[in-house]
């Protein structure tokens, strides 16, 4: 997790402390180089990966979690999307288990991304991503590149904040 990641977690923490502090559902949770449980404080936290590992407590693709419909206030994907081509898939499949009302955030790398591992990565365009937020009815809270808002540490990460309908 490069320092853009964690200065616009913390500023959601501040945002958006209530939503955070319920039920959270974060998706490619798997620690690489740093966990955004250090940043965010949630009452419970569900962490899914398809790789097992630090902060993964399910083990399956994106596409095949089963938790009770709208049981999650928050759903978190940081860095997962330019991983994940079958992202649209798995976040759709996902929503299913946020509530109605409930806070998405997401991070990833877009066009201009400089990437690091692990493979495969593909840099995922901030208008696709927009595009499904609006095929999903969400309402749009902020978005912006972090290197203009944050810190240009890691060049093309776009980041975003909505609420389900």
């Amino acid at each position: 997790m490069h320092l853009g990641n964690r200065d616009w977690l913390n500023d959601m923490q501040a945002k958006y402390a209530t939503d955070i502090a319920g039920r959270l559902l974060e998706i490619g949770s798997l620690d690489v180089n740093g966990s955004a449980r250090e940043h965010l404080k949630a009452g419970e936290w569900v962490g899914v990966d398809r790789v097992a590992g630090t902060a993964v407590d399910v083990h399956c693709d994106a596409t095949e979690t089963e938790f009770a419909y709208e049981s999650f206030d928050t759903l978190l994907s940081t860095s997962m999307l330019e991983h994940n081509p079958l992202w649209r898939m798995g976040l759709s499949h996902n929503m299913k288990w946020l509530k109605r009302g409930g806070l998405l955030l997401l991070s990833w790398g877009a066009e201009g991304n400089l990437h690091h591992l692990p493979e495969p990565w593909v840099p995922v365009p901030v208008g696709d991503v927009l595009e499904w937020c609006m095929c999903e009815r969400l309402v749009l809270l902020e978005a912006c590149w972090e290197r203009n808002r944050y810190t240009p540490d890691c060049e093309g990460c776009y980041d975003v904040a909505a609420r389900k309908r």
